[in-house]
């Protein structure tokens, strides 16, 4: 069984790769289980912790991101189990508008940042044009991109999946290295990725994927892990959450240091028929 991937996750990987502004490291992040598994169980204490029922999951986490305002992450992707890169960012979020900026990992100069104001998507990139090295994309030439990265962007669709789970856990308490966290296993069926996020996905009626989600004392995301199984090609995403409430400046960039620029998704590989072959 094939677990769904949103095009919106695949455009961003390539629109990462393409234009260079993803580093390749490794994230180790460790978690210690301190109690017995458990499922759906409501209202009840999990050590210091509360746990989170089934019905309420998803709101509760909306809720707590958004009386929070802000936050960082640091991203990790694996591919075929070896690192693909990984990205630091930061979020402000007031429940309507979000602003939004994150770049590789390690990066010094800035070199690779994506930001977005407004709802207008900005990269850096100084390599090519010194003097005005921010590209504004196009909304309308870029129509596909930005939508599908201003869709991932967004705080309160990245957790209305776990609205409705086709499968909830609760695994028990862990230390996370960050946090004491308690350690929820969500399974969302390939229907309500599809509700969600508005975009196409790979995956067929009856597919799932699984979410391992930790949530601290205050309700907030502190792990995140999205594991993908596609036939030979099998990835997974593993973001950290830290800073929630810190005070987090995105601005606009310098308007004489932006150009416009189009960009658009690459397409993604077809086999051509060979003569003489089945298929």
């Amino acid at each position: 069984m094939s677990n769904a991937v949103s095009t919106a996750s695949r455009t961003r990987r390539n629109v990462v790769i393409v234009l260079s502004a993803v580093a390749v490291l490794a994230l180790l992040v460790g978690g210690l289980l301190l109690l017995n598994r458990g499922s759906d169980k409501d209202d009840a204490a999990v050590g210091d912790l509360q746990e989170l029922r089934r019905d309420d999951f998803a709101a509760a986490l909306i809720n707590a991101r958004e009386k929070a305002g802000s936050w960082s992450y640091l991203e990790a992707q694996t591919l075929n189990g070896k690192p693909n890169g990984v990205l630091n960012g930061k979020v402000a979020w007031d429940g309507k508008k979000v602003k939004l900026a994150f770049a590789p990992a390690g990066s010094t100069d800035g070199e690779g940042e994506f930001r977005s104001v407004d709802g207008d998507w900005y990269y850096y990139s100084p390599k090519d044009d010194a003097k005005k090295p921010w590209l504004k994309l196009d909304s309308a030439k870029s129509k596909v991109v930005v939508q599908a990265m201003s869709n991932e962007a967004d705080p309160r669709r990245q957790l209305a999946i776990f609205e409705d789970p086709a499968g909830f856990q609760v695994v028990g308490v862990e230390n996370i290295g960050i946090a004491q966290a308690v350690h929820y296993r969500v399974t969302v069926s390939v229907e309500k990725v599809k509700e969600v996020t508005s975009n196409p996905v790979v995956g067929n009626p009856g597919d799932v994927q699984v979410w391992d989600v930790w949530v601290n004392d205050k309700d907030q995301v502190v792990k995140m892990t999205i594991p993908t199984d596609i036939g030979a090609v099998t990835s997974e995403e593993i973001i950290t959450f830290t800073g929630y409430g810190d005070k987090v400046d995105i601005e606009v960039p310098p308007a004489d240091q932006v150009r416009s620029a189009a960009l658009v998704a690459q397409p993604e590989p077809t086999k051509t028929a060979t003569p003489g072959t089945n298929h």
